[in-house]
């Protein structure tokens, strides 16, 4: 499993969305109901396997699209190739006002960022993140972001996170 990128983009708010790839049918819907607006696959250390070419252009475009079409979302999410998470994790300082990651525990007390136009949001793979990929994030000043007392699967935490994420810093 790896961790995907998603772009979101609300009116003035964006917010960069990355969770892992578990069957990714299994939340891509509803992400995009959300208002996900870009997926981008992240290979982590703890990556099993990675989406084909035709998985990206082909079944993922589908359910986007429907979902897209349920929700009243008029913007279908980008999609493109992997890239390697300290590639997404520099992308992401680059692009966003605010970074966030899954974590399981050890999250401080950090002051919210109050608004922000664009926002990162990693969850990690089947096994979580490793130690080494936990610490690049939050020496990049990423903020943890954790949903009480047990693990979620990757698929409730890439929704949970999304839907969290919106309330707190997209545009109404």
């Amino acid at each position: 499993m790896f961790p995907i990128m998603f772009k979101i983009r609300r009116e003035a708010s964006g917010i960069a969305i990355s969770a892992s790839f578990a069957p990714i049918s299994r939340y891509l819907k509803q992400c995009t109901e959300l208002g996900v607006r870009r997926i981008v696959p992240v290979i982590c250390e703890r990556s099993v396997s990675l989406p084909d070419s035709d998985s990206i252009n082909g079944r993922w475009t589908e359910l986007m699209f429907e979902a897209c079409k349920q929700s009243g979302n008029a913007f279908v999410p980008e999609t493109c190739g992997s890239i390697r998470f300290p590639d997404a994790v520099n992308d992401s300082r680059k692009r966003c006002g605010a970074c966030f990651f899954g974590s399981v525990s050890g999250c401080a007390e950090q002051e919210m960022p109050g608004t922000c136009r664009d926002i990162a949001w990693f969850i990690g793979p089947e096994g979580g993140f490793t130690e080494a990929e936990e610490k690049l994030m939050r020496v990049s000043g990423f903020h943890g972001l954790h949903f009480g007392n047990w693990v979620l699967r990757v698929e409730t935490a890439a929704v949970c996170g999304t839907a969290i994420l919106m309330d707190r810093f997209a545009g109404r």
